[in-house]
């Protein structure tokens, strides 16, 4: 899978990284797997500065993992995110641009050029 998920139950919270082309299946699989893990509602870190997102046209990294969580059973709301990736890239931009969105929702959704600020900012 390219993306691989550490738990840290202490913290409540998973880290995922991932790695190479990352489309909304890769994304769908890592929900599956932390619903199968029981931690789907944990607070998460994406690490995304070795991948670059492959998604349908506008359709933004939140709305892939609302959409996967529905088709699970899940109704939550998606659990705070931290996503973190290289500036300048299109990655980067492509999360921001979903960040700025999803925050005016009032979704806990953030782009970090860093692990510790993402850190910081999850608490």
């Amino acid at each position: 899978m390219p993306i691989d998920l550490t738990i840290q139950s202490e913290r409540g919270r998973v880290v995922a990284i991932g790695r190479g082309t990352v489309t909304a299946d890769d994304f769908e699989d890592y929900i599956a797997e932390r619903v199968r893990l029981r931690v789907q509602d944990y607070k998460q870190v994406l690490d995304l500065r070795e991948a670059t997102l492959q998604l349908p046209r506008s359709t933004g990294l939140y709305s892939v993992m609302v959409r996967a969580r529905r088709a699970l059973g899940i109704e939550s709301q998606v659990p705070r995110t931290a996503t973190v990736a290289i500036p300048g890239t299109a990655t980067f931009g492509l999360v921001r641009q979903q960040a700025i969105q999803d925050n005016l929702q009032g979704h806990e959704f953030e782009v970090f050029d860093s692990l510790d600020a993402a850190d910081d900012w999850l608490g």
